[in-house]
C-alpha cells in the first residue's frame, strides 16, 4: 500500500485514536462486580484497597491514552501488569504470569496502544477463564531490526479436545487487524502477528502462542 500525504495521516491518526480509545467495557463492569462481591464476603480491607488501586491505574491509563494513537511499549507493559494483578484476584490460585524484556532500550519504542494487551486479555478469557487454570508469559526481545513480543498461554493439564479444534485464542481480533492496517498507512511499518495452537504428542491442546513482530527501522 502506498504511503499517504500529511492530511491523510492526520485523518488516519484520528481514526486510530477513535478505534482504540475504548477498552472492553466488561472489564470495568466485572471489576465493580468483584468489588461488590469482596465487600459481601467481608474481605480484608487491604485486599480491597489493592484491587481498587490496580483498577484505578487501568482507568487512569485509559483516560491518559485517549488522545494518543500510539504509546511506548513500556507503558503498554505497565497496563498489562496492572491487568494481571486485577485478574489475580479473580483467579487467586489458578493464574500465574511472567513478563520479561531482554533489552530495556526497545521499551521506548512506540506501538499502537493495546495491541499486546488485547492478546493478553484473550489469553485469560479463552485460557484461564475457559479451563480454570493456566500460565501466561509475555516475553519482549530485540531481534536484528525488529522487536518480537511473544504471548504464550499454557494450560496446566491436557485440554480434552483434538488439536484440530483450536482454542479460540484469536476471536474478536477484527478491530486489531484494522488498527494494524491504519498504523501501516500512518507509519509505513508493517506489524505482523501470528497465532499458533500448541498441542502435545497425543494431539491435545496445551495452550496457544501469539508472536508480534514490530519493525524498528
Amino acid at each position: 500500500m502506498e504511503r499517504v500525504d500529511d492530511f491523510s495521516k492526520q485523518h488516519i491518526a484520528l481514526q486510530l485514536r477513535s478505534i482504540n480509545s475504548q477498552f472492553n467495557p466488561h472489564l470495568t463492569l466485572n471489576a465493580f462486580s468483584s468489588i461488590s462481591g469482596m465487600i459481601r464476603m467481608n474481605k480484608d480491607h487491604d485486599v480491597i484497597d489493592e484491587y481498587i488501586y490496580h483498577l484505578s491505574r487501568i482507568l487512569f491509563i485509559q483516560m491518559d491514552w485517549s488522545n494518543h494513537a500510539t504509546v511506548s511499549l513500556k507503558d503498554e507493559l505497565t497496563l498489562i501488569d496492572h491487568f494481571f494483578h486485577l485478574q489475580s484476584f479473580r483467579y487467586p490460585l489458578t493464574l500465574s504470569w511472567e513478563v520479561t524484556a531482554d533489552n530495556q532500550e526497545c521499551l521506548s519504542t512506540h506501538i499502537p496502544k493495546t495491541i499486546v494487551y488485547n492478546h493478553v486479555e484473550n489469553a485469560i478469557k479463552y485460557g484461564i477463564a475457559s479451563y480454570g487454570h493456566g500460565d501466561i508469559k509475555v516475553d519482549v526481545s530485540l531481534l536484528h531490526d525488529f522487536i518480537q513480543i511473544e504471548i504464550k498461554n499454557s494450560v496446566r493439564e491436557e485440554v480434552d479436545m483434538p488439536g484440530s479444534e483450536p482454542i479460540p485464542f484469536g476471536q474478536g481480533m477484527d478491530i486489531q487487524k484494522e488498527i494494524l492496517e491504519l498504523y501501516f498507512q500512518l507509519s509505513g511499518k508493517q506489524i505482523s502477528e501470528s497465532i499458533n495452537i500448541r498441542s502435545n504428542e497425543k494431539g491435545y491442546q496445551i495452550g496457544a502462542q501469539v508472536v508480534i513482530k514490530i519493525p524498528i527501522k
